[in-house]
C-alpha cells in the first residue's frame, strides 16, 4: 500500500497487520481534529544494519528459530516469496528524523505533517535466499517450503503440529506472498 493510501480494502496476512490500519485510522481522525501526525510504516524490524545485533529476537526471529532448530520442518511457502527487513537503527533514524522536522516547527514540521513514511530495508529477502544463508550453518537445519495447496497439517508429526500451530501459522502470510 502506497504512503498515501489507508484503506484499499486490501487483505491482511495477521491480526497484527490489522491492528496497524485500525491505528492508522485512529491517527488519521485525530488529525481532522486537530492532531498533529505522522505516521511511520517499518518493515519487519531486524537487527543493526552493520552487524546484526537486536535487543530482542521477536516476530520473525522465533520462527527462524524454530527452523534452524528442527522444529518445523515444513512449512507452507513460496520461496519466490519476499520478506521486507527494515534494520532496527534505519528505522530509529527515520522516526528521530520525523520528529526532529516536527521539533523544528514552521516549513520543517509541514514537510512531514499528515504524511506516511516507509521505513524499510533497501532490498526484499526471498525464501530462497534465507534458506540458503541458513544451509551454509552445517549445525542448522533448514525447513522446506511447499505450497499451500501441498501443505497438510495432519501430517506432520505431533510435536511439530503443536509448534505450527502456536507459532509456524503466524507467519504462513509472509512465507506465501511476493512484495
Amino acid at each position: 500500500i502506497a504512503e498515501d493510501e489507508l484503506d484499499e480494502g486490501q487483505e491482511f496476512g495477521t491480526r497484527y497487520e490489522r491492528s496497524k490500519l485500525d491505528a492508522e485510522q485512529i491517527v488519521e481522525q485525530s488529525r481532522r481534529s486537530g492532531l498533529r501526525a505522522a505516521t511511520v510504516r517499518p518493515g519487519i524490524v531486524a537487527g543493526a544494519a552493520e552487524d546484526g545485533v537486536i535487543r530482542d529476537h521477536k516476530n520473525l526471529y522465533t520462527v527462524v528459530k524454530l527452523m534452524v532448530e528442527g522444529k518445523l520442518r515444513t512449512l507452507p511457502g513460496r520461496y519466490d516469496a519476499t520478506i521486507s527487513l527494515a534494520p532496527v537503527d534505519h528505522v530509529a533514524e527515520v522516526i528521530t528524523a520525523v520528529a526532529l522536522r516536527f521539533a523544528e516547527g514552521g516549513a520543517a514540521a509541514e514537510t512531514v505533517e499528515g504524511r506516511t513514511f516507509h521505513a524499510v530495508g533497501a532490498d526484499a529477502l526471498t525464501l530462497r535466499e534465507l534458506s540458503d544463508v541458513l544451509a551454509e550453518y552445517p549445525s542448522f537445519d533448514v525447513a522446506t517450503f511447499v505450497p499451500a495447496s501441498a501443505f497438510d497439517e495432519a501430517a506432520l508429526d505431533t510435536i511439530e503440529r503443536e509448534y505450527f500451530r502456536r507459532v509456524g501459522s503466524l507467519y504462513t502470510s509472509y512465507f506465501e506472498r511476493k512484495l
